[in-house]
């Protein structure tokens, strides 16, 4: 983050490419399931939002671009999705939306 901060060049090319291919898998992702809204978990663009705008921007030749947006526990988002998808499974209960609260 410090050279990021201090904007070092090589490390400001590297995250402007980051943006480049992520915003590819994000059309993709966009052109294949359509979805209502997107959302991203990263440690990385959680400490750098400008990387979400990056994204968005470059995402401006697709006329209708859902909503991007931050997972709001980037640290427990992954283990909270993979607790709720197990205990759909182990308890048959696919259609029943599960809210946790930690």
């Amino acid at each position: 983050m410090a050279d990021y901060n201090n904007d070092d060049e090589d490390i400001t090319n590297l995250i402007e490419h980051f943006c480049y291919h992520l915003a590819i898998v994000t059309s993709d992702l966009i052109a294949a399931y359509d979805p209502q809204m997107i959302f991203f978990n990263s440690p990385l663009i959680d400490q750098i939002p400008e990387i979400l705008k990056n994204i968005q921007m470059k995402l401006s030749f697709i006329p209708l671009v859902p909503p991007l947006v931050m997972s709001k526990d980037v640290k427990a988002a992954t283990l909270l999705g993979g607790a709720s998808m197990a205990i759909h499974r182990v308890l048959h209960m696919e259609g029943t939306r599960l809210i946790f609260h930690h």
